[in-house]
């Protein structure tokens, strides 16, 4: 009996000095967003889009509203990737960023932020599974969130699956879209 308390004050206090360790950890804070490659740069992409708005404006007579100015850009986007408001160091870094394609920058760093990958992974399952509780469900619905976020983290195609032949090894296959 008394070995089985000692061991249980050492495993506590293992769990204390692991915890003090992980708490007093400061990470690094994280770095301003590099520069975005040519073939990522949203410019063309945008105008297109907002050209096709702008027909369908002026021929239903709307009337369009200015610009957002970029912190209201970056909130936005925030809450569409992220599901929550810009920490104050996403801020402060974005108001010192001066380069001009900031908000494509921004964008590029979002979308390879882990918490772009779990949020919308979550998301996804939750279109996908529903919301039903049930431990067959959430446990279905775990695995497939787990799935996806590693997926998007890896900016894995939807567009490609993989079938196992007769000799038991994959050969990857393209959807009809793609063909």
């Amino acid at each position: 009996m008394r070995a089985v308390v000692v061991l249980f004050a050492m495993s506590v206090a293992f769990l204390v000095l692991k915890t003090v360790q992980v708490a007093g950890k400061v990470d690094t804070p994280a770095a301003p967003p590099t520069n975005v490659a040519a073939s990522q740069h949203l410019g063309q992409a945008v105008r297109r889009l907002n050209d096709q708005f702008h027909k369908q404006w002026e021929s239903e007579g709307v009337i369009v509203a200015t610009p957002a100015d970029d912190l209201t850009v970056l909130r936005r986007l925030s809450l569409a990737l992220f599901g929550t408001v810009p920490s104050l160091e996403d801020i402060r870094q974005f108001e010192s960023d001066t380069q001009s394609d900031k908000i494509d920058r921004w964008v590029s760093r979002m979308l390879t932020d882990s918490r772009f990958s779990v949020y919308f992974a979550e998301r996804i399952a939750r279109s996908l599974v529903g919301i039903e509780d049930g431990p067959f469900i959430i446990y279905r619905r775990d695995r497939l969130t787990a799935w996806l976020t590693e997926k998007l983290q890896q900016d894995a195609s939807w567009c490609r699956r993989r079938a196992v032949d007769g000799s038991g090894r994959g050969q990857l296959y393209l959807d009809r879209a793609n063909r």
